[in-house]
């Protein structure tokens, strides 16, 4: 059975990385 802790820690990794994302500007060059 998936354990909701789990599902809580990935939903908030996940977000923290697509804040981190659209926090930081993406510059190629």
């Amino acid at each position: 059975m998936y354990r909701f802790s789990e599902f809580v820690i990935q939903q908030t990794r996940s977000v923290t990385d697509a804040r981190i994302n659209a926090g930081e500007p993406f510059d190629p060059d």
